[in-house]
């Protein structure tokens, strides 16, 4: 999805280190220039103000030691409030700042109102704080970077007077609370102009001037303290600023030139786009009507970019045949991504974390790729927890993912920190059914005191869950969740468990999908276990196998061509003993290859299905110590040839720990082929 600036991440710098603005960082704070006259600084000071928002009430979290907020210093731990940046009065009603500073455009669920405050001093001598809601825009753009707004309640007396041209060379004055610490004036050289890099539809003032955190939205004065500009950024060592006359009055302008990416391929899509309204309006008007157009934004972009790869997009396209021909096995979910080389699709074989969570139970996890933020996670329940409860009870689900991966909140740098041992209970949930027919379960969790939303799609499992894991901010949660639901499509998820897990799962019809739903099981133990599938029967007896609550059975579904269709089915299923893995049968669907496919693809299937070569020629072997048998299975077999039916074939397979030689596993193995019906 696009990247963007946000209030957000700003605003949690601030929380640990005391920052207060979002662009600007420089060098450290200068006093007032000598050739400034009292009557200047004071003028200055009445017509500049801190933008600030208050700062979160509530924390969901629960920790596992008190936090030591001691080490935060003691101004910010005890100011109920956040600076964003400064604004300045151009008249009796209006204030103006960088569109940045206020970030209209960005819908947090934390940061939700927006304040000027100012500190003056009473006759005593004493620091008082004015602190006034915003109340109406009168204009705003996004590239330009400007708020005109209006304050409740509040008239000004002076305000700063806007000047009619620029000298260069002059000097120049900016104010700004630069650290939070109070309005800071510095004083340096107005340089030069530069072009917007965009279309150069205005210039920038370019100044020697120096800025700290807290001077975006500030004035760029002339040497009469008139209004030049506004100070947006600091880039290099110059301070860049935009000309006030620069600004358009009675309208909001929401400009957006974004890069759109897809997390499971490297192609990208360049849109611009302009949006406006007229003004004024009430400030929470206008973040619902950006906010609003920016989703637009996003979905017309990432929608664009995905039709306009519409026939290379897994499974389609020839660049799919690879994926779709190649077995995966592995238990733990994995992602279709399409290879930035030579664009081949490819089923990923990541490497997993671990970490115990108690009775038995783990928690797996890895990023599919670097960088990008997005996870895999799995979880084994507990002995003492349902697997169902990680689907029921998401709480439960989230509170076991902070068991077995720590997440610290720290005040400052040097602490420590404490574990988060709990989120709570999620302040959204819903569903999402991919384009497989799997059920997901969408639950958000905030963590207020960084405005970070964790966004978790989780879909059940005979032993527990498998999810898809992203934290981004809270105000970026609608441009993820579009993402999200579309990269669910590209996850490929097996299932394993025990019999008495299965028996579980299959008993909850909601957690049925895809192939699984129209499929049966049952088992008694000391007896049999039978998966009835829509292609095969697979029956194991007793004591071929030892069949009982602890025996396992896994179901590895792939995505892959069945017919003309690329269809997400059933590639294997394996029972095994759980003392002894190396004990174990399972049928292995493979595809006869596309014509399109590398030879190496061909030679493979003439190997295995056609001259039925080891280790599926139906002789007996030992491989490390202990014993197999393969074959195709006989309902593909017409005297000496293969015949593949509707374009597939089944192996059947078996194993033994240690050597039990030829005869055993030819006995094993026809056992199993005999209660394997193919439909």
């Amino acid at each position: 999805m696009k990247k963007k600036t946000l209030l957000a991440s700003c605003v949690a710098l601030c929380i640990l280190t005391g920052l207060v603005s979002c662009a600007s960082q420089g060098a450290a704070a200068q006093s007032a220039p000598a050739v400034l006259s009292a009557a200047g600084i004071e003028a200055i000071n009445a017509n500049c103000f801190e933008v600030v928002s208050k700062k979160p009430v509530r924390d969901s979290m629960t920790y596992d030691a008190k936090l030591n907020w001691d080490l935060v210093d003691y101004r910010l731990r005890n100011d109920p409030y956040i600076g964003l940046g400064t604004a300045f009065a151009i008249s009796s009603t209006e204030l103006v700042t960088a569109a940045h500073v206020l970030g209209f455009d960005q819908d947090s669920l934390v940061f939700t109102e927006r304040y000027i405050r100012q500190k003056v001093r009473n006759e005593q001598g004493k620091t008082e704080e004015i602190v006034r809601e915003i109340d109406s825009v009168t204009a705003f753009s996004t590239n330009r970077d400007y708020v005109v707004f209006t304050v409740k309640d509040m008239k000004f007396k002076t305000w700063f007077d806007i000047a009619e041209k620029l000298t260069f060379n002059d000097t120049i004055y900016t104010a700004g609370n630069a650290y939070g610490e109070g309005i800071v004036i510095r004083e340096g050289r107005l340089l030069d102009t530069l072009s917007e890099p965009e279309n150069g539809e205005w210039e920038y003032l370019k100044s020697s001037i120096a800025t700290n955190p807290g001077n975006s939205g500030g004035p760029l004065l002339n040497s009469s303290l008139q209004v030049i500009g506004i100070v947006l950024q600091k880039k290099d060592d110059f301070c860049y600023a935009l000309n006030i006359k620069d600004i358009l009055p009675d309208k909001a302008i929401l400009h957006r030139r974004l890069n759109f990416g897809f997390a499971v391929f490297t192609k990208k899509l360049t849109r611009t786009w302009t949006k406006e309204t007229a003004l004024p309006l009430p400030y929470r008007d206008l973040v619902k009507w950006a906010t609003t157009e920016q989703e637009k934004i996003a979905v017309e972009g990432m929608t664009a970019l995905l039709d306009e790869n519409k026939a290379d997009m897994f499974p389609e396209g020839q660049n799919s045949l690879k994926a779709l021909y190649t077995f995966n096995l592995s238990a733990f979910p994995q992602m279709f991504l399409q290879g930035s080389n030579d664009n081949a699709w490819f089923l990923t074989n990541v490497k997993t974390s671990t970490s115990d969570i108690g009775e038995n139970g783990k928690i797996y996890w890895a990023e599919p790729y670097e960088n990008a933020g997005i996870f895999l996670l799995d979880i084994e329940h507990p002995e003492s927890i349902p697997a169902a409860d990680f689907t029921d009870k998401p709480k439960i689900m989230m509170d076991h993912i902070l068991k077995g991966i720590k997440f610290d909140r720290k005040l400052t740098q040097g602490d420590i920190g404490a574990r988060i041992t709990s989120m709570g209970e999620p302040v959204f949930t819903g569903t999402h059914t991919d384009r497989w027919g799997r059920r997901w379960n969408v639950n958000h969790w905030l963590m207020e005191y960084a405005d970070q939303m964790i966004i978790i799609f989780s879909t059940p499992t005979p032993q527990g869950v498998s999810m898809l894991y992203k934290a981004t901010s809270s105000s970026d949660r609608t441009d993820w969740m579009w993402d999200m639901k579309r990269i669910t499509d590209f996850i490929n998820i097996s299932y394993m468990g025990t019999l008495e897990e299965w028996k579980t799962f299959f008993s909850r019809k909601d957690f049925l999908f895809g192939p699984l739903k129209s499929a049966s099981f049952a088992y008694t133990a000391g007896k049999s276990v039978r998966l009835d599938t829509a292609d095969f029967t697979m029956t194991v007896p007793d004591p071929t196998l030892a069949i009982g609550d602890k025996t396992l059975m896994t179901v590895n579904l792939n995505v892959f061509m069945k017919g003309n269709s690329p269809v997400w089915d059933i590639r294997r299923a394996i029972i095994s003993e759980s003392a002894d893995a190396n004990n174990f049968a399972f049928v292995l669907r493979m595809s006869e290859p596309d014509k399109n496919l590398p030879k190496t693809f061909h030679d493979e299937w003439k190997n295995y299905v056609v001259d039925r070569k080891h280790p599926y020629a139906g002789v007996p072997y030992v491989e490390e110590g202990n014993s197999k048998n393969g074959a195709v299975h006989r309902a593909f077999i017409s005297g000496s040839t293969t015949v593949p039916k509707n374009g597939s074939i089944f192996f059947v397979y078996a194993g033994k720990s240690g050597n039990k030689g030829d005869d055993y596993m030819k006995t094993m193995l026809n056992t199993i082929e005999e209660n394997l019906i193919i439909k």
